[in-house]
């Protein structure tokens, strides 16, 4: 199950998306209603002090875009990244990873977004809608997360959606319906996307270079049913996040960075 991961990033999530007038939504400890539509970042975490990553707004110029493991480059419309921050938060004595979700077809680069549907026209400058999701896990649950979404990449859009609506605090109507005056949803367009789109794993380097590696849906590799089964079946298998919840309880040996392991779950350079 998903709620450790929910309860773990409480005060830390971070919302970016296009808003509509009349959502109310978490600004840090409290509740804001959006009088003017828009971009607006929102959630818990407000006013901790976080900034959204470079690497999941875009657009790909500010950062050099995505590499892949022969070092071209690639675009990737929709992301998720576990990133270590430790070393950002010195007061806090657990290790921390910053986990993040993105659907974003400006990060795909200009000729994939023509391939990809796209959100609605916005009054912004950017040519569509896209949705941005941050929280900080202590590492032992992202370390477990990163497990389930490399097993069934489907679990990072349930993640996402969960963390929007809980710690977001938008409410489902405008997540699946939307309302005026854009008359569009947040909630991705996924039941539109081509058989070929691809949830990519990004890793950012110590040398600047942010790689993308392709996550395989689970149904192809094993012929399973994607999706919550997953999270149910790693939850049994493990045993509970709370026995290995970081902010909590000792933790022991220092554990594996998860942005140093590849889509198969191997350690590089620990």
């Amino acid at each position: 199950m998903l709620d450790p991961v929910v309860e773990a990033a409480e005060g830390s999530v971070l919302v970016h998306t296009d808003t509509s007038t009349g959502m109310t939504v978490h600004w840090g400890d409290g509740r804001m209603r959006i009088d003017s539509g828009g971009f607006k970042t929102f959630g818990d975490g407000v006013g901790s002090g976080s900034r959204l990553s470079p690497y999941l707004e875009g657009p790909p110029h500010r950062f050099g875009g995505f590499r892949d493991a022969a070092g071209d480059r690639v675009g990737a419309a929709e992301v998720v990244m576990f990133e270590d921050v430790s070393a950002d938060r010195p007061a806090d004595p657990a290790d921390t990873v910053r986990f993040g979700y993105a659907f974003n077809p400006e990060l795909a680069g200009p000729k994939e977004m023509d391939r990809l549907p796209a959100y609605p026209e916005t009054k912004g400058p950017r040519p569509g809608n896209l949705l941005v999701v941050q929280a900080v896990l202590p590492k032992p649950v992202a370390d477990r997360l990163m497990t389930m979404i490399e097993d069934d990449p489907l679990v990072a859009r349930e993640v996402a959606e969960r963390l929007v609506l809980e710690r977001g605090g938008l409410d489902r109507a405008f997540w699946e319906q939307g309302t005026p005056p854009y008359d569009h949803r947040v909630k991705p367009p996924y039941e539109d996307l081509p058989e070929t789109h691809r949830i990519h794993l990004i890793v950012p380097g110590a040398d600047g270079v942010v790689t993308a590696q392709p996550l395989t849906w689970r149904a192809e590799r094993t012929g399973e049913t994607p999706g919550r089964d997953a999270v149910e079946k790693f939850t049994q298998q493990a045993g509970s996040f709370a026995a290995v919840d970081g902010r909590s309880q000792g933790t022991g040996a220092r554990p594996r960075t998860a942005g140093t392991r590849d889509v198969h779950g191997t350690a590089r350079g620990d």
